[in-house]
């Protein structure tokens, strides 16, 4: 049973939905079956862990696909500030955004020193920011997390910056508890 699991689970990985979809895998039973060493343990964790993610992306694009009201919903009238990501992505991302009724922005990703004000002053106007851990460093990870604190604006990382991460992201958004922010920016007032 556990190999077969871990077998599923490494094709999953590998995008071939079909067979997962049919087949979900339990991932408490290939934990218990799992190596016991350190390294294997870490390495079994991450696969668990980005299996999971992968699902969550694959179940949220089904959602979208057999409901496109879904995404209207959770797009129609916000502002999502995009931070990184690759060009052809941002404009077909821009594109699905302003088509459900939202304004999508985008920023280099490279919130240092000199750049900290630019970005504070889109995050002014922003209900929610998602940032790709794939192609953010961590020092601009860092101060894109410390300025999205002092303004109150909810971020999310997202797993990669493909299509799939970012309509996972906004739903993943959609379902948590909106928490009441005040919408005053400190520059313009």
């Amino acid at each position: 049973m556990s190999r077969l699991a871990f077998r599923r689970a490494w094709k999953f990985t590998h995008h071939e939905y079909r067979e997962v979809r049919q087949n979900p895998v339990n991932v408490n039973d290939m934990r218990m079956t799992a190596d016991h060493t350190t390294k294997g343990r870490i390495e079994f964790e991450r696969i668990c862990a980005h299996t999971l993610s992968l699902r969550r992306e694959l179940l949220a694009v089904e959602q979208i696909l057999s409901a496109p009201h879904m995404l209207k919903r959770a797009l129609c009238r916000k502002r999502i500030l995009y931070v990184g990501g690759w060009r052809s992505n941002n404009a077909t991302l821009s594109k699905l955004v302003r088509r459900a009724g939202g304004e999508f922005t985008h920023h280099s990703g490279l919130v240092d020193e000199r750049r900290c004000s630019e970005f504070a002053m889109q995050l002014c106007d922003t209900d929610l920011v998602l940032c790709p851990l794939d192609v953010l460093d961590a020092d601009s990870l860092i101060g894109v997390r410390r300025l999205c604190a002092d303004y109150r604006v909810r971020w999310l990382p997202l797993r990669s910056s493909n299509v799939a991460s970012f309509i996972a992201g906004i739903m993943k958004a959609g379902e948590q508890k909106r928490t009441l922010r005040t919408n005053v920016c400190p520059y313009r007032g």
